[in-house]
């Protein structure tokens, strides 16, 4: 049964930031061979400073999703404790031409994400979380969701935020952020109000519709190639009367029939009568064969309405198929929901997430799980350290009209409503061998060029990858729509942002 509650974080996880392999630049010995004496003299608090072998430096390091980004140790961990300190702290790396990451959750499985052998900035110390006018909660990026979710509980509120308890604000909101609320209120970055951001120069911002609209554009899915994001205004909203959620797990024989049932229901727009609903199907193994005989195919469900006390008629085609076990029922709240993914969490394994679009189409669909069983099981059956705890999962997601209608137009996240449905898809995997870090890159990477020409093929093909998703040397920068990288990289430029990217770590690079 512990197959069914480790699966969970990888189901429903909006990661924080994701990137390709970042950009290697010389660290100039004159001026950043020594990056603590630096930092010192910068922000003059040492308790914002962190050395190795530190009990806070320590506890910073088992902060990342993926167990192998702790194999990267930084010379010193820089925790600044408010917004200002966090400028000092920008200002004197970029000033001095030193190599960075920013750390938020930690939830990225890329190693270079949030982890440098340099410097990473963790934004943990950053502790604003507070309502600053009805309906808008003002939240640092070292917060995770599960600190969020109870704040705006305690007005009866619920946010667009991550559907895993663990994950980051941070990477969630910049890399656009899919929730259990998106179908009804958009990206999570749509939400966004507001962002205090400290610029390369070190000047800290606030930006918005009115301060800085076009930079305000470019953070709703630009990553992180603007500045340090220190504090995010957000748009909260009443909680439903009633939550509906949880998942049904099925053996491998009922993966024709979910998989017919979910390409048949993704066709079909936001039930008039839902206030809000979510599917993912989840096709797994291959440890689950220990404990079930057999691959399984999860169908996870997330529905909410003001009326309805159980599922409804837009997913009767799955509860009515038969099950191994099901965990859908009526929950207080969508933090139930998220804590439950993250019941199981664990960073004692190496991670690795890829992922790529298609315009919806049953064909694809089949295709992209078929490569995944002849391609990625059989090398996760050759961890040679642990192949009792290694595994893979396929997480198709739908991307309806109704849920890229809400910020269109608004953000550098371009996908035409028009032409959905799209299927945005993802695999995860688990395991303990770094001799298989290289040949499970290769063989996703391939796997994933192979369905973009399939779909192009078929008249199905997108240019859009979901940043939060991105696996390692995965190429980014589509977001739907010609011309916006070039957009983007001019925004940047106006902002001082060129030497930035070519420092700090993590997140597409235009």
């Amino acid at each position: 049964m512990r197959f069914f509650e480790t699966l969970l974080p990888f189901i429903l996880a909006s990661v924080t930031l994701a990137s390709p392999e970042p950009q290697r630049v010389s660290t100039t010995k004159s001026k950043c061979a020594d990056p603590l004496s630096l930092l010192k003299k910068a922000v003059r608090d040492d308790a914002a400073l962190l050395i190795p072998g530190s009990v806070a430096y320590e506890s910073e390091m088992t902060r990342s999703y993926n167990y192998g980004a702790t194999e990267i140790r930084p010379k010193v961990i820089a925790r600044p404790l408010n917004s200002q300190q966090a400028a000092k702290v920008v200002k004197a790396l970029v000033d001095n031409d030193c190599k960075f990451a920013i750390m938020s959750g930690g939830h990225s499985p890329i190693r270079e994400a949030n982890h440098s052998p340099n410097v990473i900035i963790s934004t943990s110390g950053l502790k604003v979380l507070e309502y600053i006018k009805p309906g808008v909660l003002s939240v640092s990026p070292g917060y995770r969701w599960k600190d969020v979710y109870p704040k705006a509980l305690e007005v009866g509120h619920t946010a667009v935020g991550g559907r895993h308890s663990d994950v980051g604000v941070g990477g969630f909101l910049l890399g656009g952020g899919i929730s259990h609320l998106s179908f009804k209120h958009g990206w999570g970055s749509d939400n966004v109000v507001n962002y205090e951001l400290v610029l390369p120069s070190g000047k800290l911002i606030n930006v918005n519709k009115s301060s800085h609209p076009k930079l305000f554009w470019a953070l709703k899915g630009g990553l992180n190639n603007f500045g340090l994001v220190t504090r995010f205004d957000i748009k909260t909203y009443p909680t439903p009367k009633n939550v509906i959620g949880g998942a049904n797990y099925y053996l491998a024989d009922k993966i024709p029939t979910i998989m017919a049932a979910f390409n048949k229901w993704q066709y079909v727009d936001q039930p008039k009568n839902l206030a809000q609903s979510l599917f993912q199907v989840v096709i797994s193994g291959p440890n689950v064969e220990a404990a079930l005989g057999a691959p399984t195919l999860t169908a996870i469900t997330a529905y909410e309405d003001s009326d309805l006390q159980a599922p409804g008629p837009g997913f009767t085609e799955f509860t009515n198929i038969e099950s191994v076990m099901s965990t859908i029922g009526p929950r207080p709240s969508h933090l139930n929901l998220t804590i439950e993914t993250s019941a199981e969490d664990t960073h004692d394994y190496r991670q690795m997430f890829y992922t790529g679009t298609f315009r919806a189409d049953p064909r694809l669909s089949k295709l992209t799980n078929d490569l995944m069983q002849e391609r990625l099981i059989p090398l996760l059956r050759t961890d040679s350290v642990d192949n009792s705890t290694s595994y893979c999962s396929l997480a198709l997601q739908p991307i309806s009209k109704s849920f890229l209608s809400k910020g269109y137009g608004t953000s550098a996240i371009t996908l035409d409503p028009k032409k959905a449905p799209y299927t945005v898809y993802l695999y995860g995997l688990q395991y303990s061998d770094p001799k298989l870090d290289a040949p499970l890159k290769k063989a996703t990477l391939d796997i994933i060029a192979e369905v973009k020409k399939e779909a192009k093929k078929l008249g199905k093909g997108v240019d859009f990858v979901y940043g939060n998703d991105l696996g390692e040397g995965q190429q980014g920068g589509l977001y739907g729509a010609m011309g916006v990288s070039g957009k983007l990289r001019q925004i940047r430029k106006e902002y001082g942002g060129a030497k930035w990217s070519k420092l700090v770590s993590g997140g597409y690079k235009f």
